[in-house]
């Protein structure tokens, strides 16, 4: 895949869509030949929805778990289908193992620690809090107003580049939020 400048002045006026697909699914850590650029006719406008186009596009580290056949709390991607979504919270460990560690069966030892020491595990999805998202937006706004949150944003520019940006993802060789700049705004002045 020969990455192409998706955000010349010449691509101001777009006439086709470009995609990141999977076009097989990884044995152990992605790598280039799992994804596939497409590119396609954008549709004329037409009764219906209005279609909408983004600038940016987020990659998460949840992205590689859809990339798997097997059950998730979100549908896998299918081959041939469009990488993407939104963002989860969560851990992933091991998500680049093909297969379970070596060696005798651990949960034993795991449930004695759990016991011995009193632990509790509790997964979560994001979803399991929306009723509180209201009230998480309301803070976030004045926390961000206030500089009491502080973030990085780790953008590159080119949705071309969008396979190898989740491969450095999943590597942990990016600081900060990542970002896929995959247009400059239109009406922005040229720079």
């Amino acid at each position: 895949m020969k990455p192409q400048p998706t955000n010349t002045p010449e691509a101001r006026e777009p006439t086709k869509n470009h995609q990141i697909l999977l076009s097989s699914r990884p044995r152990g850590e992605p790598s280039h030949d799992n994804f596939r650029l497409a590119e396609t006719e954008i549709p004329k406008p037409g009764p219906g929805p209005d279609a909408a186009a983004g600038d940016l596009l987020s990659l998460d580290p949840y992205m590689r778990g859809r990339m798997n056949a097997g059950p998730s709390h979100a549908p896998p991607v299918e081959i041939g289908e469009v990488m993407g979504g939104q963002s989860v919270c969560g851990l992933i460990a091991r998500s680049n193992a093909p297969e379970l560690p070596p060696g005798p069966d651990h949960l034993p030892l795991l449930m004695r620690a759990i016991l011995a020491r009193r632990l509790t595990f509790h997964g979560f999805l994001f979803f399991d809090y929306a009723s509180q998202f209201p009230d998480f937006v309301t803070d976030m706004k004045t926390w961000l107003s206030e500089g009491r949150i502080k973030y990085r944003e780790d953008i590159t520019d080119g949705l071309e580049n969008a396979p190898l940006e989740l491969i450095r993802l999943l590597k942990g060789e990016n600081f900060g939020k990542k970002i896929i700049r995959v247009s400059l705004d239109p009406t922005a002045p040229e720079p």
